[in-house]
């Protein structure tokens, strides 16, 4: 049997204009003068004899020592926070206030950065190893879950989009006009979850929750995220029909308690927060939502797999996904779709993954979901690192790869056991292991090539079978390894 030529594939991003990445600058690493997140004292409260919960906001302000106007917003029920602006004296006065237990900086947030062929990026969500076999499952999936997307806004006339985005929050004082012509980084990373053509979950439905300014160079405050957080929580509090939420934050900021603390609050009511890294090529930790160890925190990687210079990286990091020259949408009709860049694309990726994967609600189930889909470093990098690439399923686990003879050579294919020859197999070659009869193994490669292989050659068995959390691991069959079996695999 010969072996099948492959056309090769075109760079999916060839063509496109390049968007580049957004990373932290000096200045947005300063925190916003003469803006606060204050965090209430429950107990002093009580003391007072007042609640939370229905003070009028000027009744507030006079027991704070601040203006009514002063107040820009009260989250009352789940983070019991103020968004407030204050002068430096008032907010020393706040410190040793009785109602207040912490008085936060609000820190700067930035978004983390003819036919159209594939984008790559969704190639590699389901293709367990390289060269790229061309193909998306854009068909199956739950689609149970329903997604947040916390950003500078989607344009919902977007054709890609058809009428899947839902509904849309505004929390950042901008003008109806311009979250209506804004085709930027929240349009990107909408198309990149949901998008028909370019999203890992081109049948999901997202609502639009506004954070950041439409231009990607400016600065949105972790005020407007908090408040955004609190309008979520008590959105979903009155839908209460179970379904998994999914909360994307491809955005970045200096290191906040406060937002780590808005991402456990939101973790701890059963959403799943899917965040970017950054795209500063620092230790994620340092910065904010990414270092919050209850979020699902992405760093990228580029078409051979490398991680590309500007991807944060770190113990914080919990999977990767593709995040450079992915295929986006943008919004513009002059230049429909661009080749995007960074860490906030990856976490889209992942987001609309889950999407179409989740069916119970809460973040336990969700990282499990991803750890046992993605696939470990042994696999596609083949060094020490822990952190696996994501996958739209766990079908990987049914491959395994073959071994290192003792000899030297590469495992040959037979038309049948014996019989003629048909080719051969790599070391380290992913094959589906269709039936076993003693001694030999029918296999399929990824590329479609297929044929018999002996199961010991040389002295040596033809393939591994890996630790239990790795390939194989679910439809191992019998007698790859040197023993016998005669029955197919199931």
């Amino acid at each position: 049997m010969a072996a099948t030529t492959r056309t090769p594939l075109r760079p999916s991003w060839q063509g496109l204009p390049e968007l580049p990445v957004t990373a932290l600058l000096p200045d947005d690493l300063l925190d916003i003068e003469g803006q606060y997140i204050v965090d209430f004292n429950l107990g002093g409260f009580t003391t007072a004899g007042l609640d939370l919960a229905n003070i009028p906001i000027i009744d507030l302000a006079a027991r704070l020592g601040l203006q009514g106007d002063q107040i820009r917003s009260v989250q009352r029920q789940f983070l019991r926070s103020a968004v407030v602006r204050a002068t430096a004296d008032q907010m020393a006065a706040l410190s040793s206030n009785p109602l207040v237990a912490t008085v936060h900086a609000s820190t700067r947030l930035k978004a983390a950065g003819g036919r159209l062929p594939l984008s790559w990026g969704l190639d590699r969500l389901d293709s367990p190893s390289l060269p790229l076999d061309g193909r998306f499952d854009r068909e199956t999936g739950n689609y149970s879950a329903r997604i947040y997307l916390f950003d500078s806004g989607a344009l919902p006339s977007t054709a890609d989009f058809g009428k899947r985005i839902i509904t849309r929050a505004n929390f950042t004082r901008r003008e109806a006009d311009d979250l209506a012509s804004c085709a930027g980084h929240g349009t990107e990373m909408a198309s990149l979850i949901m998008g028909r053509t370019t999203g890992s979950a081109p049948k999901a439905e997202l609502v639009d929750v506004v954070v950041l300014p439409c231009e990607r160079d400016r600065t949105g405050d972790s005020g407007s995220l908090v408040e955004a957080v609190e309008w979520l929580l008590v959105t979903e509090q009155d839908t209460r029909d179970g379904r998994p939420i999914i909360a994307n934050m491809s955005l970045i900021g200096k290191w906040s308690r406060k937002i780590n603390d808005a991402v456990a609050t939101l973790t701890e009511n059963g959403v799943v927060v899917v965040v970017a890294a950054g795209n500063n090529a620092e230790d994620a930790c340092r910065f904010s939502p990414a270092s919050a160890k209850e979020a699902v925190t992405v760093a990228a990687t580029g078409p051979d797999d490398e991680t590309p210079g500007f991807s944060n990286f770190g113990p914080c990091v919990k999977v990767n996904a593709p995040g450079l020259r992915i295929t986006a949408v943008t919004g513009d009709r002059r230049a429909p779709y661009a080749a995007a860049n960074g860490t906030s694309g990856a976490a889209a990726l992942v987001s609309g993954v889950l999407a179409r994967s989740l069916k119970n609600r809460g973040v336990a189930s969700a990282e499990k979901w991803l750890r046992d889909a993605a696939l470990p470093s042994s696999l596609w990098r083949k060094t020490a690192e822990t952190v696996g690439l994501a996958q739209v399923s766990s079908e990987w686990r049914k491959l395994c790869r073959t071994a290192k003879l003792a000899d030297g050579n590469a495992h040959r294919l037979f038309r049948t056991p014996g019989g003629k020859p048909v080719g051969s197999l790599p070391t380290d070659a992913l094959v589906r292991v269709d039936r076993v009869i003693p001694g030999w193994a029918l296999v399929s490669t990824l590329s479609d090539r297929k044929g018999w292989a002996a199961t010991v050659t040389a002295g040596s068995p033809a393939f591994l079978q890996p630790d239990a959390d790795v390939i194989c691991s679910e439809a191992m069959p019998k007698g790859l390894n040197g023993s016998q079996s005669d029955r197919p695999n199931k």
